[in-house]
């Protein structure tokens, strides 16, 4: 946004100037906030969609399950996806692995 003056700002006195002035850093001031407003909605909307599941995460999930419910537990969750191992499980499989994981461990 440009504001064109048809006055310069020597032909202002002290009050009025500084008047304008505040009135130009409040309207940018909001103009600022509301565009982190929208970044931080944009990232918040973003991020709450899927979190990414690491092969670590994982890992870490059947790791939980074996060590409080034995290794034969660990095994029968993973072989209900179709896995022999951790690395056969297809990505796109991690995060419901994980959420199954992390209800037979509690």
């Amino acid at each position: 946004m440009t504001l064109k003056l048809s006055l310069t700002i020597n032909d202002i006195d002290g009050v009025e100037k500084a008047e304008l002035l505040l009135s130009l850093f409040k309207q940018h001031w909001m103009r600022a906030e509301q565009v982190v407003a929208n970044k931080v909605a944009e990232s918040t909307s973003t991020a709450s969609v899927e979190p990414a599941t690491t092969l670590e995460g994982v890992r870490e999930a059947l790791e939980t399950v074996v060590d409080k419910r034995g290794m034969s537990d660990g095994l029968e969750i993973l072989k209900s996806y179709g896995a022999a191992k951790l690395s056969d499980l297809p990505q796109d499989r991690y995060a419901d692995f994980v959420t199954v994981c992390q209800e037979a461990a509690a």
